[in-house]
């Protein structure tokens, strides 16, 4: 480990926010945790075991993002489908309707902010998303020690913490090497979706992934799947842009 890297161990990318929950967030949290919220653990876990279906439904005409070289032709009894995660999903609208609307495809999303995990547990149970999933644990924990390397079809990263001030960038997700840990967990053909609202993040975002090795940019602009979140919303009544970046892996 170089001392770069065992410095951003050190380092938390994210703001500790209040766990407070209203009493409808905590009771879900409460029934429904066991049921679809991951226990952290310092192994590789096996997702299959978790999302494995034995009729998994197809992906839908058009659908993207669509599982990189497999076929209808190839279909075993029980192959577990693509795995996308999402960090830091808030209050987790965006995150249910990506997932209702790919039923082939199998999402994690990792957040610490239990109130917004509440929320999600009582869309999951209410939708019946089977599949998807919620981690509660630092993402950058949960990247080097459950998701084996080259696992993931996708990572979603929308509106991250930007850190402003110039002395805390070093906290930023999106920062070098955080991003080689990133880039680590795809699967050739995988892709690193960020969405921020802040410009000079963007920027300086889209430089340090440019420089992450296996991982190219794939200018397009907003991709139409991508609903818009609720904080996304706060942000375009603001005035402020919103800038779009997508990478895949070589």
């Amino acid at each position: 480990m170089t001392n770069d890297s065992a410095r951003m161990r050190k380092v938390l990318t994210f703001t500790r926010r209040s766990n407070r929950m209203t009493a409808c967030q905590k009771r879900d949290y409460q029934h429904l945790a066991s049921r679809w919220i991951i226990p952290y653990q310092n192994t590789v876990f096996d997702y299959a075991a978790v999302f494995c279906s034995p009729a998994a439904p197809s992906a839908p005409a058009g659908a993207f993002p669509a599982p990189q070289g497999e076929t209808d032709a190839v279909a075993p009894a029980c192959a577990p489908a693509p795995l996308v995660v999402e960090i830091g999903f808030g209050m987790g609208s965006a995150t249910a309707a990506i997932a209702a609307r790919n039923p082939h495809l199998s999402y994690l999303g990792i957040e610490v902010y239990r109130a917004g995990i509440g929320r999600l547990l009582r869309k999951i149970e209410a939708e019946r998303l089977h599949n998807l999933r919620i981690i509660e644990h630092d993402a950058l924990d949960v990247l080097r020690t459950m998701i084996a390397p080259q696992t993931l079809a996708g990572l979603h990263i929308f509106f991250p913490d930007p850190w402003p001030k110039t002395r805390h960038h070093k906290r930023r997700l999106l920062y070098r090497p955080r991003t080689d840990l990133l880039a680590r967990a795809l699967a050739p053909g995988g892709y690193l979706y960020a969405v921020t609202d802040w410009a000079e993040y963007a920027r300086r975002a889209q430089e340090e992934l440019a420089r992450t090795p296996s991982l190219t940019w794939a200018p397009q602009g907003a991709r139409p799947w991508r609903p818009a979140t609720e904080f996304e919303r706060k942000a375009q009544t603001q005035g402020r842009a919103i800038h779009e970046l997508f990478f895949i892996k070589a």
